[in-house]
């Protein structure tokens, strides 16, 4: 049985976690945070590069924020599979390479919808 259940028009998931849990977490990982939380259940968490990402710690929904008024949100399983998936995933990698990575998949889709 899946872990999702039917809430206001659209799939939710809990991840049971209150904020003490996370906050002694991200703690004990020597992880920057800032507490936002205002009328929402959202803080704010840092990277190792300092990229700020929103982080819902009722759900495990989460985004990086940018700037660019584009917002999508992502799920994770809790505060650890955030970090551990997520949080740093491309830091110290060159983004030209990541550029570069990106380019040859899409060429590679691309060639094999061609196949198909």
């Amino acid at each position: 049985m899946s872990d999702y259940y039917w809430f206001n028009g659209g799939l939710r998931r809990d991840t049971n976690e209150d904020i003490e849990y996370v906050f002694k977490y991200l703690k004990k990982n020597n992880i920057k945070y800032k507490d936002t939380r205002n009328s929402n259940t959202y803080i704010t968490i840092f990277n190792k590069e300092n990229k700020k990402y929103q982080y819902c710690y009722t759900t495990g929904r989460w985004r990086q924020i940018t700037g660019k008024g584009v917002v999508t949100f992502y799920h994770s399983k809790g505060i650890e599979d955030f970090v551990n998936k997520y949080l740093n995933k491309f830091v110290g990698e060159n983004k030209n390479d990541r550029q570069k990575l990106n380019r040859y998949s899409r060429r590679a889709e691309e060639d094999q919808k061609k196949v198909v």
